[in-house]
């Protein structure tokens, strides 16, 4: 049995679709990234800031880490 660790990362909100969202960590919309909103949760901070939680796998993969 693995376990995927899960981890917090600040990001810019670009853009939300009914089923996915488009995220950045640098605040650059060229270095967004689309998300499946069915494997991340986004916790809003402030404006287009907010706190995704992710699996740090799918994270590495989309190269937010």
């Amino acid at each position: 049995m693995t376990t995927t660790d899960i981890i917090e990362i600040e990001v810019q909100i670009h853009q939300r679709e009914q089923g996915a969202i488009l995220v950045s960590t640098t605040g650059d919309l060229r270095d967004a990234v689309k998300l499946p909103r069915s494997s991340v949760r986004i916790e809003k901070t402030g404006g287009s800031l907010a706190i995704l939680t992710i699996s740090e796998d799918m994270a590495i993969e989309k190269g937010l880490v």
